[in-house]
């Protein structure tokens, strides 16, 4: 009898995601105005109360009753409680079903995402089309997945994605970001932000649905992270035993595997973690004793070497550096990756000093792959300034990138029209190129066109200052060539971040 009470109670909690569902889109429907969604939530209310009596569920039908009685005016925060509860009941059992949450403008990209989901998944989704209704509907939920667009019709999905990353409750929430805008330097900015993907659309069903699979039947990003190299401590173990035992002489590697977006590219995500798997395993088996790898975040490691001389430490990571890009690595599917890393040393010269250590390694990295591919850089080595060619015919905007960028160690190079951007972009070398979509002679696109034609600037990002607010105007600066765009008026601390980021990430 106690056996049948159970399954009777299975039945009832296999019904509660169909019920979430609707009582969601009925939600969705109240805040739009339709006044015909207050019949549809007090139906469903009413239905709920007599299934959740029936099976013992007392709170629930307590809180349908609720619902169904009170005032029209009250429906839609008495509907989220009672929303709220239902999310209770699958949490305190096995193999929930997965909430999504989708925040996008787009309708009819929206429609095909529910859609898909709903046909392949156990899953529960509810939309928002606006930052503002995701914040108010974030209030009362707590997504497994947040499906989120690049841009929405009030703020950028970027300055979204960095305020949902801050709340504790949304840890482990997986956030993939959907854009039509799915060029590399989008898709590592945002993954530098916490974005666990970047899904470009228009998609295949069948990639998007594999990705989607990846997330909510077997393994997420943040799996991933903690599953690559298994027999690896992972990189916060080897943070905490910096903070530790770390002392003066202690010797600090941050390594990054070189171009291994292109693994991510063209193999599943489970191939490519075999990969990773594999050039760690290739470096862990050269290290002596005393010297600990950690795995870090997707495709890099932290290095810790015992106190001892700066010069063997560099011919140390060298030697491991020849020993990774001897042999390229083989997919199942027979591909061949030619992997290296690039290394970024620094010596603790001081105890307690942790993150200053981190920062230093972080910067002697990012100096090593502007160097190229399987370059080593120490702390303390010279540094060749980066160079950025400015082309704005606004002299305030000029001043204000120039000010800024000088501050930081930035050479920049100023001109005021296309044709003197062509001219100094083919004659010089630049780190990065930033052009204004309107100036004289020829405007951002053109100068853009005729930049990307010339072979040894096809790894120069470039970057669009804009005030066009369109899609469509941003996916042809993309198809042009065009890494990312900032939109004016911009934070001057928000520019200089991105522009940094950009030149760190160039190949």
């Amino acid at each position: 009898m106690l056996n049948q009470g159970k399954d009777q109670k299975a039945v009832f909690r296999k019904s509660v995601p169909v019920a979430i569902e609707a009582l969601d889109v009925a939600l969705r429907q109240l805040s739009t105005g339709n006044m015909e969604a207050v019949e549809s939530l007090r139906r469903i209310a009413n239905q709920l109360q007599i299934n959740s009596s029936k099976f013992g569920y007392n709170d629930v039908a307590k809180a349908s009753a609720q619902l169904a009685s009170l005032p029209d005016v009250e429906l839609t925060k008495q509907g989220r409680e009672l929303v709220k509860l239902l999310y209770g009941l699958l949490g305190d059992h096995e193999n929930p079903s997965t909430h999504i949450l989708i925040i996008d403008s787009d309708l009819d990209s929206v429609q095909k995402m529910e859609s898909l989901l709903q046909n392949r998944f156990h899953c529960v989704i509810t939309v928002a089309h606006s930052a503002h209704e995701a914040m108010h509907l974030l209030a009362d939920l707590t997504p497994n997945l947040i499906l989120l667009g690049l841009i929405l019709p009030d703020r950028d999905g970027r300055s979204l994605l960095v305020d949902l990353k801050r709340m504790k409750r949304l840890e482990d929430t997986q956030i993939v970001m959907i854009s039509a805008l799915d060029v590399q330097v989008v898709r590592s900015e945002c993954l530098l932000l916490g974005a666990d993907d970047l899904l470009g659309k228009p998609c295949s069903e069948e990639s998007f649905l594999r990705l989607m699979g990846n997330i909510i039947e077997t393994t997420s990003l943040e799996a991933m992270e903690e599953s690559t190299n298994e027999s690896l401590p992972n990189l916060q173990v080897g943070i905490e035993w910096l903070e530790k035992n770390a002392k003066v002489g202690t010797l600090v590697a941050l390594l990054d595997v070189d171009h291994f977006h292109e693994v991510f590219d063209h193999e599943p995500f489970e191939e490519a973690e075999r990969i990773l798997s594999e050039v760690a395993a290739r470096i862990n088996g050269q290290l002596d004793e005393g010297t600990t790898l950690y795995g870090g975040d997707i495709d890099d490691f932290l290095l810790i070497l015992p106190e001892g001389e700066i010069e063997q430490a560099k011919k140390t990571i060298r030697d491991l550096q020849q020993v990774v890009s001897s042999i390229p690595f083989t997919s199942v599917g027979g591909a061949s990756y030619p992997l290296t890393f690039s290394a970024g040393l620094v010596k603790v010269t001081q105890p307690d000093s942790t993150e200053q250590v981190l920062t230093e390694g972080r910067h002697a990295l990012a100096q090593a792959k502007r160097k190229g591919d399987g370059i080593l850089h120490t702390h303390g080595d010279p540094d060749q300034p980066p160079r950025i060619l400015l082309a704005e015919d606004d002299p305030m905007i000029v001043k204000l990138v120039q000010h800024r960028l000088q501050r930081a160690g930035v050479e920049v190079v100023a001109v005021n029209n296309g044709r003197d951007a062509l001219e100094k972009g083919l004659s010089l070398p630049f780190d990065l190129i930033i052009l204004d979509v309107k100036m004289p002679v020829h405007d951002g696109f053109e100068v853009t066109r005729r930049l990307r034609l010339e072979p040894s600037l096809k790894d120069v990002p470039i970057v669009l200052f804009t005030s066009l607010g369109s899609e469509q105007d941003l996916i042809r600066g993309f198809e042009l060539g065009v890494d990312d765009y900032i939109t004016k008026p911009f934070s001057p601390a928000e520019l200089l971040a991105r522009l940094l980021h950009l030149i760190r990430k160039r190949p």
